[in-house]
């Protein structure tokens, strides 16, 4: 049987590795959330480019024809 230190060590020891693993799942949230948001600022960066070039080649166009 364990006497009162032996379970108070153990116990600190656990919440311990669950506080570092706790502490690294939120800094890997984190890294992902930021991924996330720079490859979607990424994807509207170059929709809005798309959009922009085919509206100034529509523009540029001398006469459009309709068939």
């Amino acid at each position: 049987m364990m006497n009162k230190r032996e379970v108070i060590r153990r116990l600190h020891n656990c919440l311990r590795r669950h506080a570092v693993l706790l502490k690294l799942v939120s800094e890997l949230y984190v890294y992902i959330y930021f991924l996330t948001l720079k490859w979607w600022r990424g994807v509207q960066r170059t929709t809005r480019k798309l959009s922009r070039s085919v509206l100034a080649e529509f523009e540029n166009l001398d006469s459009c024809c309709f068939s």
